[in-house]
C-alpha cells in the first residue's frame, strides 16, 4: 500500500475549499430540482381531435371545424371563451420535418375564459379561427386537465389533431 507524500497531501489540502464548494452546488441543485407531474401522453390518446373542414372567410382568416371526443373513463377540463371555442394551439409543419410554433396556447386574453367539461365517452364540436399559411401542413392542440380548477401540482395534457393540409381542405363560403 502506497502512502501519499507531503506534496500530494498539500495539494489535497489546497483543493478542500473547491471540493466543499462543488459539494454545496450539487446539494443546492439537487434540492432545487423537483419532480414535475408528467405531461406525457400515452400512445393511446384519451382525447381524439377530428378535423372536418376549413372555411375561408371574407377577411383573409379561416375557420377550421373540429370535433373532440373523450375516449377515456374520466371527465376532462379545458379552457375557452365558450365550450365550442376552446383555447387552442396551432403548429405548422417545419421545412425540416418537425413542428414549428408554440407548444402552449397564445393569442388569447384571460378575460371571459371559462372552464368546460368534456365528459367521459362524450364528444363536442368546436371551431378555431386563425390566419392560414398556404401550403403548410398544420395541427391543432388543446390542453386538458383532470380538475376543473387546475393547480401547479396537477398535470395537464395536450392532445393534437391529425395533420391537416390547408389547400386540400379549404372551402370558400
Amino acid at each position: 500500500m502506497r502512502l501519499l507524500d507531503n506534496r500530494q497531501i498539500r495539494t489535497l489540502h489546497a483543493m478542500r475549499p473547491y471540493i466543499a464548494f462543488l459539494g454545496l452546488i450539487l446539494t443546492i441543485a439537487g434540492c432545487a430540482t423537483h419532480k414535475k407531474p408528467s405531461t406525457a401522453v400515452s400512445d393511446t390518446p384519451v382525447v381524439t381531435i377530428s378535423f372536418h373542414r376549413i372555411i375561408a372567410t371574407n377577411d383573409n382568416t379561416y375557420i377550421a371545424l373540429f370535433d373532440m371526443k373523450n375516449t377515456g373513463d374520466s371527465d376532462l377540463w379545458f379552457s375557452g371563451y365558450g365550450c365550442e371555442d376552446p383555447i387552442s394551439i396551432v403548429q405548422h409543419k417545419s421545412f425540416f420535418g418537425g413542428w414549428a410554433g408554440p407548444s402552449e396556447a397564445f393569442g388569447w386574453c384571460g378575460n371571459g375564459l371559462i372552464r368546460c367539461r368534456l365528459a367521459a365517452g362524450k364528444s363536442r364540436p368546436f371551431c378555431c379561427d386563425f390566419p392560414l399559411q398556404r401550403n403548410r401542413t398544420f395541427r391543432l392542440g388543446i390542453e386538458f386537465s383532470l380538475r376543473e380548477i387546475p393547480s401547479d401540482s396537477s398535470p395537464t395534457f395536450t392532445y393534437w389533431s391529425e395533420d391537416i393540409h390547408p389547400d386540400v381542405n379549404a372551402t370558400v363560403p
